[in-house]
């Protein structure tokens, strides 16, 4: 981005058009003289950069803005050196010194130096290097591009100024791949701009408020939507509108591919090292629920929600309970923009949608705290508030299963019953069956993991009853090994028995029945 007032316009019947730079000969030989000019200052203090820029620009019959523009792009590629001295503190010590009395001669301007460099413990040179190192650095580092990528980044940049006046940006793409769209998507959500989209037959629409539209963070949003652009340019098939308000007048602005890639080709600088996540909040939040060990996968960038021509794609989606409830993380907004997707919400009701306080572009305004589904933070989103909304969700799907169970369940004919198989048989949670079970089946005793019929259990019981006070714990399994294969644990705690334990040695044990409770498990 640029300036606004290096911004080179033509307007015509309520219509705007950057004058972009086209690639000529003329404009390649400015832009091949001004890199040239940086590398030949590298090593030079930077009011030697300017001095050569200005001959450059007076002996130059381009139009100044475009020079200076090229000027302040390079500018933004080099590296100035870091004074080896405070030059703050260097002054401090210089001018406290020349206080003491009038400088009136070269001699005394000397004294001054040698006696603040003697006070600060360094030489005379080092002190004069240093001095005003801050406000006339050396220039230690430049990294060159090609003539015609000055060019292109130029025509870029003069469509980001363009638009930081934008109230509105319309976006076109033709049957974008589902990939692109996905990267564009995340762009998006990543610099935290307010977008709507929609498809109409073979095209994706999109809809983003411009800087112009907020009322607050004007300038913040206005450099996240200048620094999406470049990557709207890596989609095939797009094209744009926007109202351009300029000298409080509003203009047309309407730009396709095709005419773009006349003056513009992808530079190096463009791409962005895309980030695992798309900010810092998303990834928090990731870490900190899934530390959480609950029974819900999260699953990131999931695929698009779509109902009629409305299109969301969700951040985050939390599968569990037979459910997919989805989740949006908005960035800077507006009154108009959170109305907006709460009216998304009746269309997709299993939405859940974060909206950051910190990013409210509209002054003096609050949405009611209380609304199903959306949630208001700061820095963190409340992970309290998130699972309070997921636990409806799990009662609302355990009612269901519970009410699926309860009209198809049918009393086994087998002695032994496993939580899975009921689970498989029935469609339904283990969570579900589990909560079935413990109201009890007459004839079965649940035990926690299986179902097993009242007749076995008493077999094993007295079976283990004879055995009580003698056998050990690893006989007593045994036993009950010989009826049920697996979870002879769970059975043996649940037929009332502990073990008294005399040492580490497993063989040094001996079960017994806890106190009168045997009637009391078999009655259950």
């Amino acid at each position: 981005m640029l300036p606004s007032n290096l911004l080179i316009t033509r307007k015509r019947k309520g219509r705007i058009k950057p004058v972009f730079a086209e690639i000529t000969e003329e404009n390649l030989g400015i832009a091949e003289s001004i890199i040239n000019l940086f590398s030949r200052c590298i090593g030079k203090r930077y009011s030697a950069l300017l001095d050569e820029f200005q001959m450059l620009e007076e002996s130059s019959a381009i139009d100044y803005r475009v020079i200076r523009s090229l000027f302040i792009l390079l500018e933004r590629r080099i590296i100035m050196e870091e004074p080896s001295h405070d030059p703050f503190l260097l002054r401090q010590t210089v001018f406290e010194i020349a206080s003491y009395k009038p400088i009136i001669s070269e001699r005394d301007r000397e004294m001054v130096f040698e006696r603040s460099s003697a006070e600060l413990g360094i030489s005379k040179r080092e002190l004069k290097e240093n001095l005003w190192a801050d406000e006339d650095p050396i220039i230690r580092e430049f990294s060159p591009i090609t003539p015609d990528e000055l060019i292109s980044l130029y025509n870029l940049s003069l469509l980001q100024t363009l638009l930081f006046k934008a109230d509105l940006l319309e976006i076109s793409l033709s049957n974008p791949d589902v990939l692109s769209l996905r990267n564009l998507l995340r762009e998006l959500r990543f610099y935290g701009l307010m977008y709507d989209i929609w498809r109409s037959g073979d095209r994706i629409n999109l809809t983003i408020d411009g800087p112009i539209s907020v009322l607050k963070l004007t300038r913040k949003y206005g450099v996240a939507m200048a620094r999406f652009i470049p990557s709207l340019l890596n989609v095939r098939g797009w094209s744009l509108r926007s109202r351009i308000l300029d000298n409080k007048k509003i203009f047309e602005f309407q730009l396709g591919e095709e005419e773009f890639d006349r003056y513009h080709k992808k530079c190096v600088e463009e791409e962005r090292i895309k980030p695992a996540f798309d900010s810092a909040v998303e990834e928090n939040f990731y870490r900190q629920f899934n530390s959480l060990n609950t029974k819900w996968l999260l699953e990131r960038e999931p695929g698009p929600l779509i109902k009629d021509s409305v299109v969301i794609f969700p951040d985050f989606c939390f599968i569990g309970y037979n459910r997919r409830i989805f989740m949006e993380i908005v960035g800077f907004w507006t009154r108009e923009y959170i109305e907006k997707k709460i009216k998304k919400l009746e269309l997709f009701p299993e939405l859940i949608v974060c909206v950051n306080n910190e990013l409210r572009c509209s002054p003096n305004f609050r949405l009611p705290s209380q609304l199903k589904n959306v949630i208001f933070y700061k820095r963190l989103i409340p992970l309290n508030e998130i699972l309070n909304i997921l636990k409806k969700y799990e009662a609302e799907e355990l009612d269901r299963e519970l009410k699926l169970i309860d009209n198809n369940f049918k009393r086994p004919t087998s002695p032994i019953v496993t939580v899975d198989e009921l689970c498989s048989e029935m469609k339904v949670s283990k969570v579900a069956v589990k909560s079935f079970l413990q109201r009890g089946v007459e004839g079965y005793v649940f035990t926690g993991s299986l179902l097993v019929s009242r007749r076995l259990m008493d077999e094993i019981s007295d079976k283990l009853d004879k055995l009580s006070g003698k056998a050990t714990y690893a006989q007593a399994l045994d036993v009950i090994g010989e009826f049920i294969p697996s979870k002879q644990e769970e059975i043996f705690d649940a037929l009332g028995f502990t073990v008294d334990w005399r040492s580490l040695n497993v063989e040094n044990s001996i079960i017994r029945r806890k106190a009168n409770i045997k009637n009391d498990i078999m009655r259950s």
